[in-house]
C-alpha cells in the first residue's frame, strides 16, 4: 500500500490508534460515524501511519468489520516481550532433603525406626548433573523495535569432596562408598562406619572421623565418639555417646541415670530415658523419662501425646510437648528462655573486650615508634629485644580479641533465640511440674489444659493456645 493510497483513505478520519507507554499494546477506536464505510484496508492504513508494525492481529481487524465493533478500544496489536533465560542449575540424583521429611504415625508421633536419616551411594554412581543456562527469547514493540533477550547465567562447578567430573564438567560421579548430602553448600560423600552388630564388649568403643550407624544396639557401658553424625538402629543403655554432628537413636535409650548423649547438630529419638544429655541443636523424641537435659535450641515431643515426666530439661530456644508431668504428680522441671546469667557473662566480655583493644592499642602505638625508628635510618632497631616483644604481645592480643568476639557472638546469638521462647503444651500439664520462663518460677498447682506459658507482668501465666 503506497503513501497516496493511505492518504486517500484516511482524509477526514477520526479512527484513534492508542499505543501504551511501552509500546507493548496498541488499541483501535473507531467511532459509530465511521463504521458505515470501513474497510480492512482503511484500518490497515491507520496502522501503517501510526507505524504499528509488529504483533498486528488479523482476526480483530475481521472482528471490527463483520461484527461493527465502534465505540470501544480494541486491542489490535501486542508486543512480544523479550524472556530472560533460566540459569544454569544442577539435578540432583539422590534425595538432597532426605533429613527434612520424618515418616509421622497417624498420632503425630515420629516412626524413628523407619525413617530414613542419610543416603548412600556406591563408588561410580552417577550422582548430578548440570543443566546449562538457557539464552531467553528476544522480542519486540509493536512498532518494530527490537527487544534483546537477557541469557541466564552459568553457575560455577560443585565444590566439596568424594567425588569426581567429567571432562565437560556436566556430570559428578561419586568416587568413594559413603554417605551423600548437601552440607553448607558443598556436596560432600564421607565416609561411614557401618557396625551390623551390637557395639558391645566383643566390639569394643568406637572413635571414628566420619559417621557411625550401628545397625544393633549399643550395650551399657560402651562409648562411641564420632566426628560426625551417630546412628543407632537398636537400643541403647547406659552408654556414652558423643558427635560432632547429629545423634538418632531409632529405638530410643535406656539410661539407668549413667547414659550421656553429646551433640553439635540435633538429636532425635524415640524416647529419652534416664540420660543426661547436651546438644547445641534442637532435640526431637516422643517421649521424655526423668532425664537431664540441655539444649541450645528447641525441644518439640511429638504427637498430642508426646510427654515430658520427671527429671529436669532446658531449652534456650522453646518447649513444645505434649504433656508434662503424669497424674502421680511426678516432680517434672521444665524450663527455657534467658539466663541473666548469659546477660551478665555479655557485658563482662564487652568489658573485657574494649580493655584488650585499648592495650592492642598501646602495643601498636609502641611498634610505630620503633617503625619511625628505622625509617630515619635507625636500622638496628630491627633486632631490639623490646621490639620482638611488642611483636608477640600484638600477636596475642590479636587472638584474644578474636576469642573474645568469637564468644560475644555466640552469647548475643543464645540471647536473641532465647528472647521470645515460650513453653507450649497442646495437651494437659498436670500437678506437680515447675515452669521456669526467662527466670521466672511457677509451681502448677492444678492441671492445665491446651496453654501456652509466657510472661505477664513480670511473672509465668497461662494463655490459651
Amino acid at each position: 500500500m503506497n503513501e497516496d493510497v493511505i492518504e486517500k483513505l484516511l482524509q477526514g478520519d477520526e479512527i484513534r490508534v492508542e499505543v501504551s507507554e511501552d509500546e507493548m499494546e496498541a488499541y483501535v477506536f473507531v467511532p459509530a460515524s465511521k463504521m458505515r464505510n470501513l474497510t480492512e484496508e482503511r484500518i490497515r492504513a491507520i496502522l501503517k501511519k501510526e507505524k504499528i508494525a509488529s504483533g498486528i492481529d488479523e482476526d480483530a481487524i475481521e472482528r471490527i468489520i463483520s461484527q461493527k465493533i465502534c465505540d470501544e478500544k480494541v486491542l489490535i496489536a501486542k508486543g512480544k516481550p523479550a524472556t530472560t533465560g533460566e540459569n544454569g542449575r544442577f539435578e540432583f540424583l539422590f534425595n538432597s532433603e532426605i533429613k527434612k521429611n520424618p515418616k509421622m504415625l497417624p498420632d503425630g508421633s515420629v516412626d524413628y525406626k523407619n525413617t530414613k536419616y542419610f543416603q548412600m551411594v556406591k563408588e561410580g554412581d552417577k550422582i548430578a548433573e548440570y543443566v546449562s543456562a538457557t539464552r531467553g527469547e528476544s522480542g519486540y514493540t509493536v512498532k518494530g523495535r527490537f527487544l534483546s533477550a537477557k541469557p541466564g547465567k552459568e553457575v560455577p562447578p560443585l565444590k566439596g569432596q568424594g567425588f569426581y567430573m567429567s571432562e565437560d564438567k556436566r556430570e559428578y560421579f561419586a568416587k568413594v562408598d559413603g554417605k551423600i548430602e548437601i552440607k553448607n553448600r558443598l556436596l560432600m560423600i564421607e565416609k561411614v562406619l557401618i557396625i551390623k552388630g551390637d557395639v558391645d564388649l566383643i566390639s569394643g568403643n568406637v572413635d571414628f572421623v566420619g559417621d557411625v550407624h550401628v545397625k544393633g544396639d549399643v550395650a551399657s557401658g560402651m562409648v562411641i565418639k564420632a566426628k560426625g553424625q551417630v546412628v543407632v538402629s537398636g537400643h541403647v543403655g547406659a552408654a556414652m555417646i558423643e558427635a560432632g554432628e547429629d545423634i538418632i537413636l531409632k529405638s530410643g535409650i535406656s539410661g539407668n541415670d549413667k547414659a550421656v548423649l553429646s551433640a553439635g547438630g540435633d538429636i532425635h529419638g524415640k524416647f529419652f530415658e534416664s540420660a543426661t544429655i547436651r546438644t547445641l541443636g534442637n532435640l526431637y523424641a516422643n517421649s521424655i523419662l526423668n532425664s537431664e537435659i540441655e539444649v541450645a535450641g528447641v525441644i518439640q515431643t511429638n504427637g498430642k501425646h508426646g510427654t515430658i515426666i520427671g527429671g529436669k530439661v532446658h531449652a534456650t530456644g522453646g518447649i513444645t510437648v505434649g504433656t508434662i508431668g503424669s497424674i502421680a504428680e511426678i516432680p517434672t522441671q521444665v524450663e527455657c528462655g534467658i539466663n541473666e546469667s548469659w546477660v551478665r557473662d555479655e557485658q563482662r566480655l564487652q568489658g573485657l573486650k574494649k580493655k584488650t583493644k585499648v592495650e592492642l592499642g598501646m602495643v601498636l602505638k609502641a611498634l610505630a615508634a620503633f617503625q619511625h625508628l628505622d625509617e630515619c635510618g635507625n636500622h638496628a632497631i630491627q633486632e631490639d629485644p623490646r621490639k620482638k616483644k611488642l611483636l608477640k604481645a600484638k600477636s596475642i592480643k590479636e587472638v584474644e580479641l578474636e576469642a573474645l568476639d568469637s564468644k560475644i557472638e555466640e552469647l548475643q546469638n543464645k540471647i536473641k533465640s532465647a528472647s521470645h521462647a515460650k513453653i507450649t503444651v497442646t495437651n494437659k500439664v498436670f500437678r506437680g511440674a515447675k515452669i521456669i520462663l526467662h527466670e521466672h518460677t511457677m509451681y502448677t498447682t492444678k492441671e492445665y489444659v491446651n496453654v501456652s506459658f509466657i510472661i505477664k507482668d513480670g511473672q509465668v501465666d497461662t494463655i490459651v493456645n
